[in-house]
Protein backbone atom coordinates (compact mmCIF):
# COMPACT_ATOMS: atom_id res chain seq x y z
CA UNK A 1 0.00 0.00 0.00
CA UNK A 2 3.02 2.51 1.07
CA UNK A 3 4.44 1.81 -1.98
CA UNK A 4 1.64 2.10 -4.29
CA UNK A 5 1.08 5.73 -2.48
CA UNK A 6 4.37 6.81 -3.11
CA UNK A 7 3.92 6.16 -7.06
CA UNK A 8 0.67 8.05 -6.74
CA UNK A 9 2.97 11.11 -5.10
CA UNK A 10 5.49 11.24 -7.50
CA UNK A 11 3.40 11.01 -10.25
CA UNK A 12 1.36 14.24 -8.78
CA UNK A 13 4.63 15.94 -8.18
CA UNK A 14 6.11 15.09 -11.76
CA UNK A 15 2.83 16.23 -13.57
CA UNK A 16 2.37 19.45 -11.42
CA UNK A 17 6.27 20.68 -12.70
CA UNK A 18 5.06 19.26 -15.98
CA UNK A 19 1.92 21.53 -15.63
CA UNK A 20 3.90 24.66 -15.04
CA UNK A 21 6.15 23.79 -17.73
CA UNK A 22 3.38 23.45 -19.89
CA UNK A 23 2.37 27.01 -18.75
CA UNK A 24 5.99 28.16 -20.07
CA UNK A 25 5.17 26.32 -23.39
CA UNK A 26 1.54 27.29 -23.76
CA UNK A 27 2.75 31.31 -23.18
CA UNK A 28 5.21 30.12 -26.20
CA UNK A 29 2.89 29.67 -28.25
CA UNK A 30 1.10 32.32 -27.62
CA UNK A 31 3.32 34.23 -28.49
CA UNK A 32 4.21 32.70 -31.85
CA UNK A 33 0.70 33.68 -32.55
CA UNK A 34 0.81 37.15 -31.35
CA UNK A 35 -1.77 36.60 -28.69
CA UNK A 36 -0.04 38.69 -26.22
CA UNK A 37 -2.84 39.11 -23.72
CA UNK A 38 -3.18 34.81 -23.59
CA UNK A 39 0.74 34.44 -23.31
CA UNK A 40 1.48 37.30 -20.23
CA UNK A 41 -1.33 35.63 -18.48
CA UNK A 42 0.67 32.26 -18.68
CA UNK A 43 4.21 33.56 -18.50
CA UNK A 44 2.82 35.14 -15.54
CA UNK A 45 1.56 32.87 -13.79
CA UNK A 46 4.91 30.40 -14.42
CA UNK A 47 7.26 33.10 -13.54
CA UNK A 48 5.81 32.89 -10.08
CA UNK A 49 5.37 29.43 -9.36
CA UNK A 50 8.37 27.53 -7.54
CA UNK A 51 9.33 25.07 -9.66
CA UNK A 52 9.64 27.78 -12.54
CA UNK A 53 9.81 30.78 -11.23
CA UNK A 54 13.37 32.54 -11.82
CA UNK A 55 14.12 29.35 -14.54
CA UNK A 56 16.08 30.56 -17.48
CA UNK A 57 13.54 29.75 -19.91
CA UNK A 58 10.44 31.25 -18.26
CA UNK A 59 12.67 34.33 -18.26
CA UNK A 60 13.70 34.36 -21.78
CA UNK A 61 9.68 34.18 -22.72
CA UNK A 62 8.54 36.69 -20.21
CA UNK A 63 11.73 39.02 -21.85
CA UNK A 64 10.12 37.67 -25.33
CA UNK A 65 6.48 38.45 -24.43
CA UNK A 66 6.98 41.63 -22.60
CA UNK A 67 8.91 42.74 -25.41
CA UNK A 68 6.35 42.29 -27.89
CA UNK A 69 3.63 43.84 -25.75
CA UNK A 70 5.98 47.14 -25.22
CA UNK A 71 6.93 47.13 -29.24
CA UNK A 72 2.96 46.54 -30.45
CA UNK A 73 1.47 48.54 -32.46
CA UNK A 74 -2.04 47.06 -33.49
CA UNK A 75 -3.17 48.96 -30.57
CA UNK A 76 -4.87 45.59 -29.11
CA UNK A 77 -2.59 45.83 -25.94
CA UNK A 78 -1.91 49.12 -24.66
CA UNK A 79 -3.28 48.79 -21.48
CA UNK A 80 -0.55 46.27 -20.94
CA UNK A 81 2.21 48.80 -22.10
CA UNK A 82 3.23 50.31 -18.72
CA UNK A 83 6.17 49.43 -17.87
CA UNK A 84 6.28 46.31 -20.23
CA UNK A 85 10.16 47.24 -21.62
CA UNK A 86 11.54 47.53 -18.43
CA UNK A 87 9.82 44.58 -17.28
CA UNK A 88 11.62 42.72 -20.90
CA UNK A 89 14.90 44.19 -20.04
CA UNK A 90 15.06 42.83 -16.29
CA UNK A 91 13.59 39.26 -17.57
CA UNK A 92 16.80 39.51 -19.97
CA UNK A 93 19.02 40.46 -17.72
CA UNK A 94 18.06 38.08 -15.45
CA UNK A 95 18.19 35.17 -17.64
CA UNK A 96 21.51 36.48 -19.13
CA UNK A 97 22.70 35.56 -15.26
CA UNK A 98 21.05 32.63 -15.03
CA UNK A 99 21.90 31.09 -18.00
CA UNK A 100 22.64 27.36 -18.42
CA UNK A 101 23.44 24.88 -20.79
CA UNK A 102 20.35 25.22 -22.85
CA UNK A 103 20.38 28.93 -23.14
CA UNK A 104 20.75 30.57 -25.99
CA UNK A 105 22.74 33.95 -25.26
CA UNK A 106 23.97 35.44 -28.26
CA UNK A 107 19.51 35.19 -28.64
CA UNK A 108 19.20 37.24 -25.26
CA UNK A 109 22.28 39.71 -26.25
CA UNK A 110 20.85 40.45 -29.61
CA UNK A 111 17.26 40.90 -27.72
CA UNK A 112 18.88 43.16 -24.81
CA UNK A 113 21.75 44.91 -26.44
CA UNK A 114 19.84 45.57 -29.57
CA UNK A 115 15.83 45.34 -29.85
CA UNK A 116 15.40 46.08 -25.95
CA UNK A 117 18.26 48.61 -25.74
CA UNK A 118 16.88 50.88 -29.33
CA UNK A 119 13.34 50.68 -27.79
CA UNK A 120 14.32 52.04 -24.53
CA UNK A 121 16.10 54.41 -26.00
CA UNK A 122 13.62 55.88 -28.39
CA UNK A 123 11.03 56.43 -25.99
CA UNK A 124 13.55 58.26 -23.94
CA UNK A 125 13.95 60.61 -26.67
CA UNK A 126 10.00 60.95 -27.34
CA UNK A 127 9.73 61.60 -23.36
CA UNK A 128 12.63 64.22 -23.59
CA UNK A 129 10.97 65.90 -26.56
CA UNK A 130 7.65 65.83 -24.65
CA UNK A 131 9.28 67.43 -21.69
CA UNK A 132 8.60 64.33 -19.57
CA UNK A 133 12.07 65.07 -17.82
CA UNK A 134 11.66 62.18 -15.34
CA UNK A 135 10.80 59.54 -17.72
CA UNK A 136 13.56 60.45 -20.10
CA UNK A 137 15.90 60.73 -17.54
CA UNK A 138 15.00 57.04 -16.22
CA UNK A 139 14.65 55.71 -19.51
CA UNK A 140 18.14 57.68 -20.85
CA UNK A 141 19.34 55.53 -17.47
CA UNK A 142 18.34 52.25 -18.31
CA UNK A 143 20.13 52.22 -21.60
CA UNK A 144 23.28 52.62 -19.65
CA UNK A 145 22.53 49.83 -17.08
CA UNK A 146 22.05 47.70 -20.11
CA UNK A 147 25.77 48.56 -21.22
CA UNK A 148 27.24 48.69 -18.10
CA UNK A 149 26.22 44.91 -17.22
CA UNK A 150 28.30 44.17 -20.44
CA UNK A 151 31.00 45.97 -18.40
CA UNK A 152 30.08 49.04 -20.93
CA UNK A 153 30.20 52.77 -20.49
CA UNK A 154 27.38 54.38 -22.42
CA UNK A 155 28.58 57.86 -21.98
CA UNK A 156 25.92 59.51 -24.03
CA UNK A 157 23.06 57.64 -22.74
CA UNK A 158 24.23 58.80 -19.04
CA UNK A 159 24.89 62.26 -20.48
CA UNK A 160 21.29 62.55 -21.58
CA UNK A 161 19.76 60.68 -18.45
CA UNK A 162 21.77 63.57 -16.65
CA UNK A 163 20.85 66.19 -19.06
CA UNK A 164 17.08 65.17 -18.87
CA UNK A 165 17.27 65.22 -14.87
CA UNK A 166 19.16 68.71 -14.68
CA UNK A 167 16.36 69.93 -16.58
CA UNK A 168 13.61 68.13 -14.62
CA UNK A 169 15.64 69.36 -11.77
CA UNK A 170 16.17 66.43 -10.29
CA UNK A 171 19.77 67.71 -9.20
CA UNK A 172 20.42 64.72 -7.34
CA UNK A 173 19.95 62.37 -9.88
CA UNK A 174 21.35 64.79 -12.53
CA UNK A 175 25.23 64.30 -10.23
CA UNK A 176 24.29 60.72 -10.27
CA UNK A 177 24.37 60.60 -14.02
CA UNK A 178 26.94 63.22 -14.44
CA UNK A 179 29.48 61.08 -12.25
CA UNK A 180 29.98 58.21 -13.93
CA UNK A 181 31.46 59.79 -16.93
CA UNK A 182 32.74 62.94 -15.63
CA UNK A 183 36.36 60.92 -15.79
CA UNK A 184 35.77 59.61 -19.16
CA UNK A 185 37.08 62.68 -20.76
CA UNK A 186 33.63 63.30 -22.09
CA UNK A 187 33.69 66.80 -23.35
CA UNK A 188 37.15 66.90 -21.83
CA UNK A 189 35.85 67.39 -18.74
CA UNK A 190 33.35 69.48 -19.21
CA UNK A 191 31.26 67.02 -17.30
CA UNK A 192 32.43 68.68 -13.99
CA UNK A 193 31.71 71.88 -15.03
CA UNK A 194 27.79 70.28 -15.00
CA UNK A 195 28.37 68.51 -12.09
CA UNK A 196 29.30 72.13 -10.95
CA UNK A 197 26.14 73.69 -11.92
CA UNK A 198 24.15 70.66 -10.63
CA UNK A 199 25.65 71.65 -7.19
CA UNK A 200 25.32 75.51 -7.46
CA UNK A 201 21.28 75.15 -7.90
CA UNK A 202 21.07 73.27 -4.89
CA UNK A 203 23.08 76.08 -3.47
CA UNK A 204 26.02 74.11 -2.65
CA UNK A 205 28.50 76.94 -4.31
CA UNK A 206 31.13 75.39 -2.05
CA UNK A 207 31.02 71.79 -3.91
CA UNK A 208 30.26 73.61 -7.26
CA UNK A 209 33.72 74.92 -6.60
CA UNK A 210 35.55 72.25 -5.01
CA UNK A 211 34.33 69.54 -8.23
CA UNK A 212 35.41 72.71 -10.88
CA UNK A 213 39.06 72.28 -9.05
CA UNK A 214 39.05 68.62 -9.57
CA UNK A 215 38.27 69.17 -13.05
CA UNK A 216 40.83 71.79 -13.77
CA UNK A 217 42.99 69.71 -12.13
CA UNK A 218 43.05 67.04 -14.72
CA UNK A 219 41.74 69.46 -17.89
CA UNK A 220 43.62 72.17 -17.33
CA UNK A 221 42.81 72.95 -21.15
CA UNK A 222 39.31 73.18 -20.21
CA UNK A 223 37.35 76.33 -20.71
CA UNK A 224 33.78 75.79 -19.75
CA UNK A 225 34.83 75.05 -16.45
CA UNK A 226 36.80 78.35 -16.44
CA UNK A 227 34.07 80.15 -17.50
CA UNK A 228 31.49 78.25 -15.07
CA UNK A 229 34.21 78.85 -12.26
CA UNK A 230 34.01 82.60 -13.29
CA UNK A 231 30.38 82.72 -13.46
CA UNK A 232 30.02 81.31 -9.66
CA UNK A 233 32.12 83.50 -8.02
CA UNK A 234 30.90 86.81 -9.86
CA UNK A 235 27.12 85.29 -8.56
CA UNK A 236 29.59 85.09 -5.15
CA UNK A 237 30.57 88.43 -5.48
CA UNK A 238 34.06 86.61 -5.04
CA UNK A 239 35.72 88.56 -8.13
CA UNK A 240 38.60 88.74 -6.77
CA UNK A 241 39.48 85.28 -5.68
CA UNK A 242 38.42 84.36 -9.71
CA UNK A 243 40.67 86.75 -10.90
CA UNK A 244 43.51 85.06 -8.41
CA UNK A 245 42.76 81.64 -9.45
CA UNK A 246 43.14 82.64 -13.78
CA UNK A 247 46.43 84.66 -12.83
CA UNK A 248 47.64 81.43 -11.43
CA UNK A 249 46.11 79.50 -14.81
CA UNK A 250 47.98 82.23 -16.64
CA UNK A 251 51.72 81.30 -14.93
CA UNK A 252 51.04 78.04 -16.04
CA UNK A 253 49.95 78.45 -19.29
CA UNK A 254 51.25 82.26 -20.53
CA UNK A 255 49.46 81.17 -24.04
CA UNK A 256 46.56 80.27 -23.41
CA UNK A 257 43.93 83.26 -24.93
CA UNK A 258 40.88 81.91 -22.94
CA UNK A 259 42.60 82.52 -19.60
CA UNK A 260 43.20 86.57 -20.61
CA UNK A 261 39.63 86.68 -22.32
CA UNK A 262 37.96 85.26 -18.72
CA UNK A 263 40.27 87.51 -16.61
CA UNK A 264 39.41 90.78 -18.65
CA UNK A 265 35.77 90.05 -18.46
CA UNK A 266 36.33 89.89 -14.61
CA UNK A 267 38.09 93.15 -14.52
CA UNK A 268 35.56 94.71 -16.77
CA UNK A 269 33.08 93.95 -13.68
CA UNK A 270 35.39 95.36 -11.63
CA UNK A 271 35.03 98.42 -13.31
CA UNK A 272 38.92 97.91 -14.10
CA UNK A 273 38.44 99.61 -17.89
CA UNK A 274 41.99 99.82 -18.26
CA UNK A 275 43.20 96.40 -16.95
CA UNK A 276 40.18 94.99 -19.41
CA UNK A 277 41.46 96.32 -21.94
CA UNK A 278 45.09 94.88 -21.69
CA UNK A 279 43.34 91.30 -21.29
CA UNK A 280 41.33 91.87 -24.37
CA UNK A 281 44.23 93.05 -26.17
CA UNK A 282 46.62 90.13 -25.23
CA UNK A 283 43.85 87.39 -25.81
CA UNK A 284 43.76 89.01 -29.68
CA UNK A 285 47.39 89.11 -29.90
CA UNK A 286 47.02 85.00 -29.57
CA UNK A 287 44.42 84.53 -31.02
CA UNK A 288 43.16 87.62 -33.09
CA UNK A 289 39.71 85.93 -34.03
CA UNK A 290 38.68 84.96 -30.98
CA UNK A 291 34.91 86.81 -31.36
CA UNK A 292 34.32 87.41 -27.89
CA UNK A 293 37.61 89.30 -27.29
CA UNK A 294 36.91 91.48 -30.44
CA UNK A 295 33.16 91.98 -29.52
CA UNK A 296 33.69 92.95 -25.79
CA UNK A 297 36.98 95.30 -26.80
CA UNK A 298 34.69 96.89 -29.44
CA UNK A 299 31.97 97.55 -26.49
CA UNK A 300 34.39 98.82 -24.21
CA UNK A 301 35.32 101.48 -26.20
CA UNK A 302 31.53 102.26 -27.55
CA UNK A 303 30.73 102.02 -23.79
CA UNK A 304 34.20 104.77 -23.19
CA UNK A 305 31.89 107.12 -25.45
CA UNK A 306 28.97 107.77 -23.82
CA UNK A 307 30.81 110.17 -21.12
CA UNK A 308 31.67 112.10 -23.70
CA UNK A 309 28.87 112.60 -25.12
CA UNK A 310 26.86 113.76 -22.18
CA UNK A 311 29.98 116.18 -21.86
CA UNK A 312 29.28 117.12 -24.96
CA UNK A 313 25.70 117.57 -24.40
CA UNK A 314 26.29 119.74 -21.35
CA UNK A 315 28.54 122.26 -23.22
CA UNK A 316 26.60 125.80 -23.81
CA UNK A 317 26.29 126.52 -27.45
CA UNK A 318 28.93 129.06 -26.95
CA UNK A 319 31.45 126.32 -26.13
CA UNK A 320 32.30 125.79 -29.34
CA UNK A 321 36.14 125.16 -29.20
CA UNK A 322 35.60 122.82 -26.06
CA UNK A 323 32.62 121.08 -28.26
CA UNK A 324 34.94 120.26 -31.02
CA UNK A 325 37.75 118.83 -28.73
CA UNK A 326 35.34 117.02 -27.20
CA UNK A 327 34.10 115.85 -30.87
CA UNK A 328 37.90 114.84 -31.91
CA UNK A 329 38.17 112.73 -28.26
CA UNK A 330 34.72 111.04 -29.58
CA UNK A 331 35.69 110.74 -32.97
CA UNK A 332 39.42 108.80 -31.73
CA UNK A 333 37.22 106.50 -29.67
CA UNK A 334 35.27 105.30 -32.32
CA UNK A 335 38.22 104.77 -34.97
CA UNK A 336 39.48 102.58 -32.10
CA UNK A 337 36.15 100.59 -31.99
CA UNK A 338 35.73 100.04 -35.42
CA UNK A 339 38.23 97.62 -36.59
CA UNK A 340 37.16 95.04 -33.17
CA UNK A 341 33.18 95.44 -33.86
CA UNK A 342 34.31 94.95 -37.63
CA UNK A 343 36.43 91.70 -37.24
CA UNK A 344 33.46 90.61 -35.05
CA UNK A 345 30.90 91.06 -37.31
CA UNK A 346 33.09 89.77 -39.71
CA UNK A 347 33.02 86.30 -37.85
CA UNK A 348 29.40 86.60 -36.60
CA UNK A 349 27.17 88.12 -39.49
CA UNK A 350 24.42 87.23 -37.48
CA UNK A 351 24.68 89.65 -35.03
CA UNK A 352 22.29 92.51 -35.81
CA UNK A 353 23.49 94.66 -32.68
CA UNK A 354 26.79 94.71 -33.62
CA UNK A 355 26.15 95.17 -36.88
CA UNK A 356 23.72 98.47 -35.89
CA UNK A 357 26.34 100.07 -33.84
CA UNK A 358 28.89 99.87 -37.00
CA UNK A 359 26.51 101.39 -39.59
CA UNK A 360 26.50 104.74 -37.06
CA UNK A 361 30.44 104.55 -36.57
CA UNK A 362 30.76 104.05 -40.65
CA UNK A 363 28.44 107.17 -40.72
CA UNK A 364 30.96 109.22 -38.61
CA UNK A 365 33.93 107.86 -40.57
CA UNK A 366 35.49 108.95 -43.46
CA UNK A 367 36.35 105.42 -44.30
CA UNK A 368 32.81 104.33 -45.49
CA UNK A 369 32.14 100.53 -45.67
CA UNK A 370 28.80 101.12 -48.12
CA UNK A 371 28.42 97.16 -48.15
CA UNK A 372 27.60 97.47 -44.30
CA UNK A 373 25.36 100.29 -44.15
CA UNK A 374 22.70 98.86 -46.16
CA UNK A 375 23.10 95.40 -45.27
Amino acid sequence: MKRIVLALMMVSVSGMLFAQNAKVTTASNHLKYSQLRKAKTAIDEASVHPKTQGKPKTLVYKGKIYYAIATDTTGKFDDLKNGAIFIAAESFEEAKKKADSRTDVAELNKYLNFFVYNSIYDQAVGYYNGKDYANASKYFGKCAEIRAADQQLDTIAYYYAANAAAAGEDHDASIAYYDKIKDSGYEEGGVYGKIANQYKAKGDTAKAIELIGQGRAKYPDNQSLLITEFNIYVEKGETEKAIGNIDKAIAANPEKAAYYYVRGKLKESLGDVKGAEEDYKSTLAIEADHLDANHDLGALYVNESIAVVEEMNALPMNETTKYEAKKKELDDIYAKALPYLKKAYELDPSDTEVQGILKKLYLRSKDMDLSLIHI
